[in-house]
């Protein structure tokens, strides 16, 4: 047989039904937690007083550009919405302070250069998610997830901390110097434009805002002497 007959004689390799389908994979975000996927009302507390009712999710429309921030006074980085889940245990706190702060510099919070104002904001923000993971921690059996959104579509920067105790949080009555403990949500209304809970028979979301025209007009005043 000539080298041309054998060249033709020789089968095709035979191609996978399946080759586009295997080239491809989708990966679908994982299921929120139950404290999130319900649709409870969800209590208000501004300032760390009083009560209302709101939507218990975040929206998920196409932000209007009438109303959000103008861009060119907030960070203009890649922006979204992230969430990890916890462990439930002490190092719950760590990580979830590590995983916000990363967000943070993702958005332009903490840029490369030395910028004292948003180093002040992302301070406060890192220190409202301490306090809300600590009081999961100390208080709720642990923190089962953290949820950050930088503000896009809402225009107020939002934290979420997702516990397994039903049972609210319950802010002192009262700064008492020299107690510990009992302080974290003094701190979180300080720091935030309010703060609530989403409650669902498996556990709570405790959530803070900050508003991005505050943090606009934070940027923009100009540096303390």
């Amino acid at each position: 047989m000539s080298q041309a007959d054998f060249a033709s004689a020789r089968p095709e390799p035979e191609q996978p039904a399946d080759l586009a389908a295997a080239a491809v994979s989708v990966v679908d975000d994982p299921p929120a937690h139950p404290a999130e996927a319900a649709h409870p009302d969800e209590a208000i507390v501004p300032d760390g007083t009083g009560s209302a009712t709101a939507p218990a999710t975040l929206p998920a429309e196409t932000p209007d550009p009438a109303q959000a921030p103008d861009p060119a006074e907030v960070p203009a980085a890649a922006s979204g919405h992230r969430r990890i889940d916890l462990p439930g245990t002490p190092s719950a706190v760590t990580i979830g302070r590590d995983f916000t702060r990363q967000a943070l510099t993702d958005w332009g919070w903490t840029p490369a250069q030395p910028d004292p104002t948003r180093q002040t904001i992302a301070a406060d923000i890192l220190l409202v998610v301490s306090e809300l993971l600590a009081n999961a921690v100390m208080h709720a059996g642990g923190a089962r997830a953290i949820a950050v959104d930088d503000g896009a579509a809402t225009g107020a920067f939002r934290l979420e901390v997702v516990d397994g105790d039903p049972a609210p949080p319950v802010p002192p009555a009262e700064h008492r110097p020299g107690l510990p403990g009992g302080h974290g949500l003094l701190i979180v209304a300080k720091l935030t434009d309010r703060w609530g809970v989403i409650s669902a028979a498996d556990g709570k979301t405790v959530w803070a805002e900050v508003d991005l025209t505050r943090l606009a007009g934070d940027l923009a005043a100009p540096p303390t002497p």
